[in-house]
């Protein structure tokens, strides 16, 4: 059911004692997303077996492949590297074979993919495939888990996220003692870009970016500081601006 050389199996019917191949990476990157918050050095070692074929970087462009595609190369290619002239060879077969394949492909796999790099920190591949769905993929349809989540949450996760909120969840005194910003969203004229409370220089860190491409006034809060007290932000941002906020209390 489960290898770290090969695809997980896509279905297992334990009543028939039956299981189904995989049909593509995409269970197989689903269930190494999640299972990596207990399970990461099995997940990580059988990263390359299951994504080979599947995400390529060719000449610098990273992309995820039709299962068929994928078939091929996996099935021609005994070493880690694909060459464009391997690559081409694959598309070629899929073009003039697509027509034999007896089941519509609807399985949300690039959302699975990118959730599953956003969690082992495949920033290379994780980047190329955010790019190619932002800028170069000639999309003819988008499946709502794709589009609505998981392209969405991909590029807010960070290596090991889900593993760390397995091993060490945040209860309520941690969240009480934790210095929060109250005041500021996407309806201030500004995107968040990154928010931190950084221990060693015990400083509330905040990028955020003007993204309507028109000024923007914010204020907002700076609460639950060490101190016990809290700071009030104002700024004004012109266009496309990108802005640092750091926050320090001052000393007694």
């Amino acid at each position: 059911m489960i290898s770290n050389t090969e695809l997980f199996k896509d279905w297992l019917a334990l009543k028939l004692d039956h299981t189904l191949a995989a049909r593509s990476c995409g269970f197989t990157a689903w269930a190494g997303g999640f299972m990596n918050t207990w399970n990461s050095n099995f997940v990580k070692s059988g990263y390359q077996a299951h994504s080979k074929g599947f995400i390529t970087n060719v000449d610098g462009r990273v992309e995820l492949q039709h299962p068929m595609v994928a078939g091929v190369l996996r099935a021609n290619q005994t070493d880690e590297t694909i060459t464009s002239e391997a690559l081409r060879t694959a598309k070629e077969y899929y073009l003039a074979n697509r027509n034999s394949i007896p089941f519509p492909y609807s399985q949300p796999t690039f959302g699975y993919v990118v959730k599953w790099l956003s969690e082992l920190g495949k920033t290379t591949e994780l980047d190329g495939l955010l790019k190619y769905a932002d800028e170069q993929g000639n999309w003819t349809h988008m499946d709502p888990f794709s589009g609505n989540a998981a392209i969405g949450y991909a590029g807010l996760n960070v290596p090991d996220g889900q593993k760390k909120m397995w091993e060490r969840p945040w209860t309520g005194d941690n969240i009480a003692k934790i210095p929060w910003v109250d005041g500021l969203d996407f309806s201030s004229g500004v995107d968040c870009l990154r928010g931190t409370w950084d221990e060693a220089s015990q400083a509330l860190i905040i990028t955020s970016l003007e993204w309507s491409g028109e000024s923007a006034r914010v204020q907002f809060t700076a609460k639950t500081l060490p101190g016990g007290g809290e700071m009030k932000v104002s700024a004004i941002f012109e266009a496309h601006e990108e802005v640092d906020f750091v926050i320090v209390e001052a000393e007694a």
